[in-house]
């Protein structure tokens, strides 16, 4: 319940330092780390606005994102898109003003798309791309190398089966 990205360090009632974990945890950054002295307290205010990330992103879990953070920056924070994933296809779940759960399409080959602002509750899926081929022949039978084959523009069966 407790946030990761706005940790405070206080000496003598005052705030001497704040530290994103997520800059330690995601980049290994620790230009924020402060030595500890005697006295000192270290705040943990309540989590803030929190993402959900599922589908084709290296690391699918649901984040604490900062306020004015992109849906580019999510998927950033995810470790980015798998090799399969279909970014065309992405939903971003969330709650509207009225109260209602809608889905708006993301393009993440469009600038636009990916620079929307995400907010607290919204939810991400990046689907897969389709298992289908496309431009393929299968060869199945007797034959000596059965399996998938590039299908071009006037192909035979003899190519196949040579």
């Amino acid at each position: 319940v407790g946030t990761l990205r706005d940790i405070k360090l206080k000496r003598q009632g005052r705030t001497v330092a704040t530290l994103d974990l997520y800059d330690l945890l995601l980049r290994g950054d620790t230009s924020n780390d402060r030595r500890l002295q005697s006295g000192d307290v270290i705040f943990v205010p309540t989590i803030g606005n929190v993402v959900g990330i599922s589908g084709a992103v290296k690391r699918p879990a649901r984040y604490e994102m900062k306020t004015g953070a992109s849906i580019a920056d999510a998927i950033e924070v995810a470790g980015g898109l798998t090799s399969d994933a279909f970014g065309q296809g992405v939903r971003l779940q969330r709650i509207d003003t009225d109260r209602k759960r809608k889905t708006i399409s993301v393009n993440l080959t469009r600038k636009s798309d990916t620079q929307a602002e995400v907010r607290a509750g919204d939810s991400l899926t990046v689907p897969e791309v389709l298992e289908e081929l496309e431009d393929t022949v299968l060869l199945s039978a007797h034959v000596h190398r059965p399996g998938d084959y590039q299908w071009s523009p006037g192909m035979s069966l003899t190519d196949l089966i040579s």
